[in-house]
Parts: structure tokens; sequence; C-alpha cells
């Protein structure tokens, strides 16, 4: 399989995971499963990626974004800046 074809792959697996995926593959093909999680992970260190952690100080009272909702463009504060 060409490195094309590969990175086409494993972004249809993220994104059928992302999309809410109802029929998981995975568990049909345990080996491919495994094979394309393992080049998802050396690809990703390979480009200096990684999965973001929690954030400890998050403000638990935040209003949660809803990217499924259009109108919901937040509150145009700057969490960081502390101007909430």
């Amino acid at each position: 399989m060409n490195h094309m074809k590969q990175i086409h792959c494993l972004f249809a697996v993220v994104a059928a995971i992302a999309l809410g995926e109802k029929n998981n593959i995975a568990t049909a093909n345990p080996e491919r499963s495994a094979q394309m999680h393992q080049q998802m992970m050396e690809r990703l260190k390979a480009v200096g990626g990684y999965f973001p952690k929690p954030n400890p100080h998050a403000d638990p009272h935040a209003k949660v974004y809803d990217p499924s909702n259009l109108s919901d463009m937040g509150d145009g504060s700057d969490p960081e800046a502390g101007n909430k």
C-alpha cells in the first residue's frame, strides 16, 4: 500500500470514529485494526503530533462548544486572557 493510500485509510478510520460510526468494523478485523493503529501512532510521532490532554485547570462551569450547532459561535471571550 502506498503512503497516500495509508494516510487516506487512517483518515477514514479517524473520521468514522469522530462521526459516531455505528458498526465497529475493528472488532471484525482486529489484526488490521492493530496494524492501522500502529501506523497512525508512528505517523503522529514522525510529524511531532500528539493527542490533546485534558486541562486540569478548566472551568467546569464553562459553556461547552457544540460543533453540530452552526449558530454556536462561542461567547467571544479568550479564556486564556481571563476576560470571561
